[in-house]
């Protein structure tokens, strides 16, 4: 009997024992579930006291949840900026087409009036493109071997006649490099850059592939140093370029196409002028 005794008691603090090692396990478990039930991300499970290995779910689950908190408040983020970028020019063209049919016109009238609002489509497709390509940087990359030369040679040739129209020139200095990137994000990376020399740079513009680096070149004195960090956020531009075509989104992309890969994107000012060089990391072939 007391045999029976001892062995009921051992099982009964047993039990006792486990289900108070495992109440912080059970708590992050209800914990988690209602905020998964809620949708409240902005919320963490209880952490339990002390630093063993019980203390491992909670941290881990918080951890989740902080990244998932970054992700949603950066997809809110984007979608109020594209709404609010988007919203403008919609409003311009709805009064510009309301003015047109407000009273008839003769068809010069609707000609000029029709140039003006394809102006205003050709930025808005531009708009669109841009935020297009910021929230594909988003998206897990797929690196691979691209050989950078050969990947923006064709670039420069699709440009060469806009560098032309402007009177400007672009000049090659290439080299073979490979990297690990992918070869679309390459393009885009090299169609921004090249784009940014022709509307704010000097007459003159290079673009240079060396080992594991993509530059372009111009001879203009560039942005003022402080306000680079700004404008490698989405919408950004310079003083004094407001009146001028653009977004505001071809350095933030690049930026970001960047992070994808893990390059830098460095400026360089010089009495030569300005340089925005995309430097891969070393052993990146």
């Amino acid at each position: 009997l007391a045999a029976l005794l001892m062995i009921g008691l051992s099982c009964l603090g047993g039990y006792l024992l486990a289900d108070r090692a495992l109440k912080p396990v059970d708590q992050v478990a209800r914990a988690a579930a209602s905020i998964a039930r809620r949708g409240a991300y902005r919320e963490r499970v209880p952490v339990a006291p002390g630093g063993d290995e019980l203390t491992r779910p909670s941290t881990t689950v918080n951890a989740m949840l902080d990244r998932l908190e970054g992700t949603i408040e950066h997809e809110k983020s984007f979608a109020r900026m594209a709404a609010h970028e988007l919203r403008t020019p919609l409003t311009t063209l709805a009064g510009r087409v309301e003015l047109l049919l407000d009273r008839p016109r003769d068809a010069a009238a609707y000609r000029a009036g029709l140039a003006q609002l394809q102006e205003r489509i050709e930025a808005l497709r531009l708009l669109s493109e841009g935020l297009l390509s910021l929230a594909r940087t988003d998206a897990p990359p797929l690196r691979e071997p691209v050989e950078l030369a050969g990947a923006v040679l064709g670039v420069a040739e699709d440009l060469r006649s806009e560098f032309r129209a402007t009177g400007k020139i672009l000049h090659l200095d290439v080299e073979e490099a490979w990297v690990q990137a992918e070869p679309e994000g390459i393009r885009q990376a090299a169609i921004n850059l090249l784009q940014n020399a022709l509307k704010y740079g000097g007459p003159h513009a290079t673009l240079r592939v060396r080992p594991g680096e993509l530059s372009v070149i111009d001879n203009g004195c560039g942005p003022p140093k402080e306000d680079w960090s700004r404008l490698l956020h989405p919408l950004e531009r310079g003083p004094g370029v407001q009146g001028m075509p653009g977004s505001g989104l071809g350095l933030a992309v690049v930026a970001a196409l960047a992070r994808r890969w893990g390059a830098e994107l460095r400026p360089g000012w010089s009495e030569a002028g300005f340089t925005v060089t995309l430097q891969f990391p070393a052993g990146n072939e």
